[in-house]
C-alpha cells in the first residue's frame, strides 16, 4: 500500500519509493521460494539508486547488503559474501566501521563462514560483531543474543562445548528478557543448546 501511493504521488524512481520497494523485497527474500520475486525487486531499486545517487552511496550500499542476503539464502554463498564485503567496504566511508549496521553486514559475513566451516574466522568476526553492538547499542540487546547465538554455534563445531555453553546461556538470557520466551529465536537457541548437549552424549 505504501509503494502505491507514493509510485501515485513521487514516482517509480523517487528515493523513498525505492527504499519501500527494497523494503518488499526484503520480505520475499525472507522465504526460498519467492527469490525470485525478490530478486526482481532488487535489480530494479539497484539500477534505478545507481543512476540517481551514482555507484558508491549509502542507498546503494543497503541494496547491495540485501542482494548478499538473498544470494546467501539460495545458497551461493561465494556471490553472497563477494556482495557483503562490497557493501561493508562502501560503507566504511559513509559510516566508519564500527556503525551498527556495519555489525549487521559483519554477521551476516560470520554466518556464511560459518556455514563454509571456517570456523576461527567465523569467531573472530563474531567478536568484532560483539564489540560494536555492545559499544553502540547495549549488553543485552537482541541482537547481541543473536550474535552470541553465532559465536555458540562455531564453538560447538569447534569442539569448545564449555565455552559454547556459556555463550549459548548468555543468548538465552539476553533473549527471554528482550522479547519473551515465545520467540522464535528463543527457540533457535533451545535448539542449539539441545544439539550441543546431543553432541557431549547427554
Amino acid at each position: 500500500e505504501a509503494w502505491s501511493i507514493q509510485q501515485e504521488l513521487l514516482g517509480d524512481e523517487h528515493p523513498a519509493t525505492l527504499r519501500t520497494r527494497r523494503g518488499i523485497g526484503n520480505v520475499y527474500a525472507v522465504y526460498e521460494s519467492e527469490l525470485t520475486s525478490a530478486f526482481e525487486h532488487f535489480d530494479f531499486v539497484l539500477d534505478a539508486q545507481k543512476r540517481i545517487h551514482g555507484e558508491r552511496h549509502p542507498n546503494v550500499a543497503e541494496t547491495i547488503h540485501s542482494i548478499g542476503r538473498g544470494h546467501a539464502m539460495k545458497g551461493d554463498f561465494t556471490e553472497a559474501l563477494k556482495l557483503l564485503e562490497e557493501c561493508y567496504y562502501m560503507r566504511v566511508e559513509f559510516l566508519g566501521w564500527d556503525h551498527p549496521l556495519q555489525a549487521t553486514t559483519l554477521h551476516d559475513i560470520a554466518k556464511i563462514h560459518l556455514k563454509r566451516g571456517r570456523l576461527k574466522k567465523t569467531l573472530h568476526i563474531c567478536d568484532v560483531v560483539l564489540t560494536i553492538r555492545r559499544d553502540s547499542l547495549s549488553e543485552r540487546h537482541i541482537d547481541v543474543a543473536g550474535d552470541l547465538l553465532t559465536k555458540g554455534r562455531g564453538l560447538v563445531a569447534l569442539g569448545n562445548t564449555e565455552e559454547a555453553a556459556q555463550r549459548l546461556l548468555d543468548a538465552l538470557g539476553i533473549a527471554e528478557e528482550a522479547v519473551g520466551p515465545t520467540h522464535p529465536l528463543v527457540a533457535d537457541i533451545h535448539v542449539e543448546i539441545g544439539g550441543m548437549y546431543l553432541r557431549k552424549c547427554q
